[in-house]
């Protein structure tokens, strides 16, 4: 047994209910903030589509002011308002975090996705090409390098050993299917 697993075994059990009974509330209270803070942002600066490429400067530079202002980063409130948007209210699952809607933001079907337990979708993350968003990217940013990106993608996952070759292709394809599928909505 490692040092971690008997560490753990010797956790007070009533420090650890102390400590979420004043957590519990809090976490509540952050995710709130974070689905405010996007539906806030959305409101004034709501998404656009896609083709319209003059956003990102604009957005940034609105988001900029108010990060300065509210001494926050403007990366910040642009992902706020990234799952906001692509998690509109009326969408949002009760008692499921913001993080677990920020988790599934990239994946096609993460309606399906989101009420699986976080390792399958780090899981789903994983077997599309993609790991947990970072930070959201400013709409309409379609490039050869992100072509380039999808196909590396592709590529790797048809060298994993480690699925079989039938996995390998579905994987590949599926990476590739949601790239042109995100360009063409674009």
């Amino acid at each position: 047994m490692s040092a971690q697993l008997r560490e753990i075994e010797r956790l007070d059990e009533a420090k650890v209910a102390r400590m979420v009974a004043v957590a519990g509330p809090l976490v509540g209270q952050i995710d709130d903030a974070k689905w405010e803070l996007g539906d806030a942002m959305l409101v004034e600066l709501p998404m656009r589509e896609r083709r319209n490429y003059g956003e990102g400067p604009a957005v940034q530079r609105y988001l900029e002011a108010v990060a300065r202002a509210c001494d926050t980063s403007w990366k910040r409130l642009e992902k706020y308002r990234w799952v906001a948007a692509a998690w509109p209210a009326d969408q949002r699952h009760a008692g499921l975090s913001w993080t677990r809607h920020y988790l599934t933001v990239p994946l096609l079907d993460r309606d399906a996705v989101i009420g699986l337990p976080v390792a399958d979708i780090h899981d789903r993350l994983a077997a599309a090409g993609r790991s947990a968003p970072e930070r959201p990217r400013m709409q309409g940013h379609h490039s050869f390098a992100n072509i380039s990106k999808a196909a590396e993608a592709a590529i790797q996952v048809l060298g994993d050993a480690e699925l079989p070759p039938e996995k390998r292709v579905e994987v590949a394809l599926g990476i590739l299917v949601r790239f042109f599928a995100e360009a063409a909505a674009a």
